[in-house]
């Protein structure tokens, strides 16, 4: 009956994701074996005016652990809280400082030798 009903009556999609919108959702997973609504999702969200994450859970040929990891790194990029401790407790992952940037003032590039270059020898003269 159930997938009956799912197959002859309206779904009501786009509804639904309108009024989960309209109540500030923005991180939104698909569980399935391969995602398929993620774009119906990401196309009503941006026709709403609202940024949304939309990610599966799952992929085609990829079930394992590290597709699902990947799909967790995705949501918490689109801002979904997760504890990465309890992700990675019992493994040996640890926290490590970030790289720093050029705007920390912390350059990594050669200085010049500081020789001084005449405008001819500049120009090519």
């Amino acid at each position: 009956g159930y997938w009956y009903r799912n197959l002859r009556q309206t779904v009501r999609f786009e509804e639904s994701v309108r009024v989960l919108l309209a109540d500030g959702f923005q991180v939104f997973v698909e569980a399935s074996a391969h995602p398929v609504l993620t774009m119906g999702v990401e196309e009503t969200a941006e026709d709403h005016g609202t940024r949304v994450t939309a990610v599966g859970s799952l992929r085609r040929d990829e079930g394992g652990l590290e597709r699902f990891m990947t799909s967790v790194a995705e949501a918490y990029v689109g801002g979904a809280a997760v504890d990465w401790a309890r992700m990675f407790a019992g493994t040996d992952a640890r926290r490590v400082d970030l790289p720093t940037y050029a705007f920390q003032r912390e350059r990594y590039w050669l200085e010049s030798a500081g020789v001084a270059v005449s405008e001819g020898a500049a120009a090519g003269l």
